[in-house]
């Protein structure tokens, strides 16, 4: 049950030659699982996972009990939620991938070239059902928001290695910044409502969020990502989650806020072309 120490099972391994093993497992404790791993006289080798309950997985990992949340969503069962990851893809993105698989879910990535030897991971996100998104090229506001060329060069930049490493090009994006940003006008005055317009225009569907997961600073950890997320949940009848799969910590958070999620009810999906954009107000 959760918030109760977790108490294993026990475990047993048996042969038809070599009879009972059990004395012969080897027993790992991995951050979220057990490994049990036995090799019979034959060399025959059987390596069998047991899940860690995700709220013991958690202590296992940082020495803490789960974050207590203390959140009535009367509307849980069956609420969307969005998971939106920018940046990516990087060193940690595989990392993502192996969570979501695990637990059968997909998400969004909006993604950038910020991290060159890992471009090829956007054919795995792709691959996996997960919806692909342009975040930017380059992610430089300077560079970007000097004016509209400039925006959409970077723009189909990305758009080509999108398609080069799926095979298909996107029709969803995410302005660097969000489309509220007001950083831009220090470069284009005015530029964000011009770019929205021509995203439009050309064919895109621009996703902004209404949950933030606050990692989008220098610092946070694996408790702030569950807790923020989680607290703002009831406050949306659909929830764009904003994260980034270039922190750790963040996607060491999904291990355990995604079964959170799905045991409490919350319907996880990708974006998709007639999802909820959840638009915030264009400032400049």
């Amino acid at each position: 049950m959760p918030w109760q120490e977790y108490k294993e099972e026990g475990f047993s391994a048996a042969d038809d030659r070599d009879g009972d093993l059990t004395d012969q497992v080897e027993r790992t404790v991995l951050e979220d699982r057990i490994c049990y791993q036995v090799t019979d006289k034959a060399g025959n080798q059987t390596v069998i996972y047991r899940d860690i309950p995700f709220d013991t997985g958690y202590k296992e990992a940082t020495g803490k009990d789960f974050p207590e949340i203390d959140i009535d969503d009367p509307n849980a069962d069956g609420k969307i939620v969005y998971l939106t990851f920018d940046d990516g893809p990087g060193p940690y993105t595989q990392e993502l991938l192996d969570t979501l698989d695990r637990y059968g879910v997909q998400v969004t990535f909006f993604v950038t070239g910020s991290f060159p030897a890992y471009e090829d991971m956007i054919k795995k996100e792709d691959a996996a059902g997960n919806s692909i998104g342009i975040h930017t090229l380059t992610h430089d506001f300077e560079r970007i928001y000097s004016d509209d060329k400039a925006f959409w060069k970077d723009i189909d930049q990305m758009q080509a290695i999108v398609q080069k490493q799926t095979g298909h090009t996107t029709n969803l994006m995410r302005f660097a910044g969000g489309s509220s940003n007001t950083i831009s006008a220090n470069y284009t005055p005015g530029i964000m409502t011009l770019l929205t317009e021509q995203a439009a225009q050309k064919g895109f569907q621009y996703f902004d969020w209404n949950i933030s997961s606050g990692d989008g600073g220098t610092e946070g950890d694996m408790e702030m990502v569950i807790t923020r997320i989680t607290s703002q949940l009831p406050n949306q009848d659909t929830c764009v989650v904003l994260c980034h799969d270039t922190k750790e910590y963040t996607v060491k958070a999904m291990k355990y806020l995604i079964p959170w999620l799905l045991d409490h009810g919350y319907s996880i999906r990708p974006l998709q072309l007639d999802s909820e954009p959840a638009h915030h107000g264009v400032q400049n």
